[in-house]
Order: structure tokens, then sequence, then C-alpha cells
């Protein structure tokens, strides 16, 4: 029996010569497996697979599968497919660099916010940014 972190969709049978049957059995536990497909190697019971003597069977989406003979010959599981998991794409990253960049990160801290003399309001006389970047780092010394 082989158990999937994702749902498994397809499995390879292998050595199933002419006349040697097996049975395949999927589910989501490994307490509960259902008869989801027989055949016969060399018989219209067995979709060819894509190697000699191979078997193929597909339709269904399980965590686990496991593979008995038929009572006739010796069988064995060949494969297994699980669709993959998609992982974030690198533009998010490229995104975030551009937002820190836009507010100032990677520039002086004195071209960005300088005191108004005699007033001690540090974001009078700031540029846009420098007034973005003090309120972005008020905000995280506060979480």
């Amino acid at each position: 029996m082989i158990q999937g972190n994702n749902p498994i969709t397809d499995v390879i049978i292998g050595s199933v010569q002419s006349g040697e049957n097996f049975k395949v059995f999927a589910g989501n536990s490994a307490n509960a497996l259902n008869l989801i497909a027989s055949g016969t190697g060399g018989t219209a019971s067995c979709t060819p697979g894509p190697m000699g003597a191979t078997c193929e069977v597909t339709g269904f989406s399980d965590l686990f599968v496991g593979v008995q003979t038929g009572g006739i010959g010796d069988v064995t599981l060949v494969a297994v497919s699980q669709p993959t998991v998609s992982a974030p794409e690198p533009a998010s990253l490229a995104l975030l660099g551009r937002a820190l960049a836009g507010l100032g990160f990677g520039s002086p801290p004195s071209a960005l916010v300088a005191p108004a003399p005699g007033r001690g309001n540090r974001l009078e006389g700031a540029t846009p940014r420098g007034r973005a970047l003090y309120v972005f780092a008020r905000a995280l010394s506060r979480a």
C-alpha cells in the first residue's frame, strides 16, 4: 500500500504477463480501501502502460492505493502520479521589493526625514517618501 501527501490520480501495475491478474484498491483512509479496478494481462481489461507488461489504472483521486494479485501470477506497483502543488511565484518578492523601495528603504535616513528647525515636528520638511517611511516604521514599532 502507498500513501500520498496529495491525492494519487493514477497507478501503473508492472509484471503483468499475459493471463496474470490484479486488483487495485484506493481510498482516503488505510482502513477504508475500495476495489477500483481489476484486470488481466494481455486482455482488454488491462489498459497498456508506458512499458511492456504493464497496465495503467486512472480515473480516481485518493490518498491511499494498494495492489493485490488476483490469484494468478505476481504483480507489482511500479509508479503512481500525483498532481503538483503550486509554489508561490517569485514575482511576489519582486513586488515587495518595489514597495519597500518606494517607501524609501535604501535611501539615507537624513535625506528622508529632516526635522524642522525649532519646531520639534519630525515630519515637517520631510519628503513624501520620508513621511511614509516614518509612519511605516512607527506602525512596525507598535506591533
